[in-house]
């Protein structure tokens, strides 16, 4: 009775009270010096990640929630593209190799700090193009956003007080990519009524 109780101690803490900071197969393994079956600690694992308190990675790895909100909280706060790319080395140091999910999230997270360099308000990207509200219906450098539109040659045009942006893009992508080009050459714009 007392080794069952201590199985329980050291599964209670490796899956958890304390959250797993190593792949899976390692904690397998590691339970497994403890006398718990590998389907055990399998099992607690899904179990756990289920339940929203564990994220599972690519590599085997898992992240407790408060990790992964302490992480989103540090993300919304930068802005640059040295920041970001700074998180991202820090993630692949403490994770390993970023899912596909996380490379989109920190290219969002661009898109937004360039619409914020840009004025933009919102964005909303689709398969046919982006349309664009200002903050306040208003552009920083509106002889900007006048070359900007002659630049699209007839891709672009002011549509009830919004930039309707003409492009195909198929894929998502195109569509992330997309919408970035567009901020950054507006924010671009608008800086540089702002310099003059």
């Amino acid at each position: 009775m007392a080794d069952l109780s201590a199985r329980s101690v050291i599964a209670s803490t490796l899956l958890g009270t304390v959250p797993p900071r190593l792949p899976g197969r390692l904690l397998v393994a590691f339970a497994g010096e403890f006398g718990i079956q590998a389907g055990t600690t399998r099992t607690a694992l899904s179990r756990m990640v289920d339940r929203g308190e564990l994220r599972h990675l690519e590599g085997g790895r898992y992240v407790d929630l408060d990790v992964r909100l302490g992480l989103y909280r540090r993300l919304s706060g930068l802005s640059t593209k040295v920041e970001l790319e700074g998180f991202a080395a820090e993630l692949i140091d403490r994770f390993g190799a970023l899912p596909r999910e996380v490379n989109t999230l920190l290219l969002v997270v661009r898109i937004k700090a360039m619409c914020k360099r840009a004025g933009i308000a919102k964005l909303d990207g689709g398969p046919k193009g982006a349309v664009l509200q200002f903050h306040n219906n208003k552009f920083a450098a509106p002889e900007g956003l006048v070359a900007f539109i002659q630049d699209q040659r007839g891709l672009a045009k002011i549509k009830d007080n919004k930039l309707v942006v003409r492009r195909d893009w198929s894929k998502i992508s195109d569509k992330i990519k997309g919408s970035f080009s567009i901020a950054k050459d507006l924010a671009a714009k608008a800086e540089s009524k702002t310099q003059a």
